[in-house]
């Protein structure tokens, strides 16, 4: 990049952080929505208020292939933020990645499912209470 370029973008990354803080999110949420404007720009080697959405679309393709979905989730939403607060324009790019919504509980139910274990059977409740799933079994005595 060059140097107006670098300038520009950490007044926008020091102004991404502010409203980051002003809007109250956790250092967790801070650390991971500005690490996805870095890695944006490390990209593209460029701000990232140059770009549009069929820029994205080929960034989101390798990230998905480099990264897990829950990353590539994070990063859409980081650019979102940067977008809405920073920039302030309106993101529509909905079409650019998918918004998954994967439940704790259909999460389970896969891993549970992958170790063989027939979650239809009616001789088998299941409870689930948050990210933890229990196999509700009667204790019966062997003589």
């Amino acid at each position: 990049m060059k140097k107006s370029e670098v300038n520009r973008f950490n007044k926008l990354y020091e102004h991404h952080l502010r409203s980051l803080k002003l809007q109250g999110k956790a250092k967790k949420t801070i650390d991971a929505y500005s690490r996805a404007i870095r890695r944006a720009r490390d990209y593209f080697d460029c701000c990232p208020d140059k770009l549009k959405p069929e820029h994205f679309e080929q960034y989101f393709a390798d990230l998905v292939d480099s990264h897990s979905w829950s990353t590539v989730k994070i990063d859409r939403l980081g650019l979102q933020f940067f977008w809405k607060y920073t920039l302030k324009l309106d993101w529509k790019w909905t079409g650019v990645v998918h918004n998954l919504k994967v439940t704790r509980k259909k999460a389970m139910k896969t891993v549970v499912d992958q170790c063989g274990i027939k979650k239809k059977s009616p001789c088998i409740p299941w409870s689930f209470e948050g990210n933890k799933c229990y196999l509700q079994l009667p204790y019966s005595r062997l003589r």
